[in-house]
């Protein structure tokens, strides 16, 4: 048995099977532009009964690059849990990260988990992700909309539409590489929506039984200040068929109007966490730009 389809049972007997499926990951660990996995195992009997994985980053203000990596999978087995395999495994998966060149960490952690990341192994709240939903008027020509499909993440279109993003303030660095990789995930389908300003990235997904079009990331093009959120909400609720939307997270290029939704009414918090592996890392010291694509949300 190889090594990922090990881990994809034991990810799959923690978290369901439908979010494991092969070849999913296949292309998280090893297709990533920015660099293949940094995992620790424990194989008990020849299988992977405790796994840490986090995969590199590419984050920069417009001058400066960091290196930094996503925390993401963590999974013990039952029978192994509570008897301090988790931190383990994570000092292990941060001193080789540190060991190959990266300088921080960066973690979306739930709220039964947030506690053990701050307490246990040394991280910091950014914060809990602003939640906002709202309605917008379905209209198909406020942008250009394109599905992203193998073939056209191929294109001459896809390759002009990254040479236009603009980006500035610390954040993960979309470029065609990682653009072209984040969004031939296996795990879903997502729209691209673009106006002279800005691009916007979708999927529709459901929450209640209702369909919601969620907003993963939206990038300035052209160095652009602003972005006008209002055309690319409604070309994407044309494209999905509901006027309901979700965004989590920051973007100072955006404004949107929309409902906060209060801690109380979320499944879950979404907190913002972040390791140093030295010191005075600027990342989070400044503005945040952080939203569903950063991160392996959707």
């Amino acid at each position: 048995m190889s090594d990922n389809e090990s881990r994809r049972l034991l990810l799959a007997e923690v978290f369901g099977e439908e979010r494991f499926r092969p070849p999913y990951l296949d292309w998280q660990y090893r297709q990533n532009p920015d660099g293949q996995e940094i995992a620790i195992d424990e194989i008990s009997a020849g299988h992977c009964r405790g796994h840490y994985a986090v995969i590199p980053q590419l984050w920069s203000n417009g001058t400066c690059v960091a290196r930094l990596a996503l925390s993401l999978n963590t999974a013990i087995g039952e029978e192994f849990r509570g008897k301090g395999l988790f931190t383990t495994l994570a000092d292990a998966a941060y001193r080789h990260a540190e060991a190959e060149g990266i300088t921080g960490i960066v973690g979306v952690a739930n709220g039964n988990s947030t506690p053990g990341f701050l307490k246990r192994l040394g991280f910091k709240l950014i914060g809990p992700m602003p939640v906002q939903v709202g309605l917008t008027f379905p209209w198909a020509f406020q942008a250009k909309s394109y599905e992203a499909t193998a073939f056209f993440l191929e294109s001459h279109t896809f390759a002009d539409i990254c040479a236009s993003i603009s980006q500035s303030g610390w954040q993960v660095v979309w470029n065609i590489d990682r653009l072209r990789w984040r969004l031939s995930s296996p795990h879903a389908r997502y729209h691209i929506h673009v106006t002279p300003d800005g691009i916007g990235i979708t999927r529709c997904v459901q929450h209640a039984g209702l369909p919601f079009t969620a907003l993963l990331k939206v990038l300035p093009r052209h160095s652009a200040p602003t972005v006008k959120i209002g055309p690319i909400l409604r070309a994407a609720a044309w494209v999905h068929r509901t006027p309901l939307f979700l965004h989590a997270g920051w973007n100072n290029s955006i404004r949107i109007t929309g409902i906060a939704v209060p801690a109380r009414l979320k499944p879950s918090p979404l907190n913002l966490i972040y390791k140093s592996l030295r010191e005075n890392e600027p990342i989070f010291s400044g503005q945040r730009h952080f939203e569903f694509l950063d991160f392996d949300a959707y």
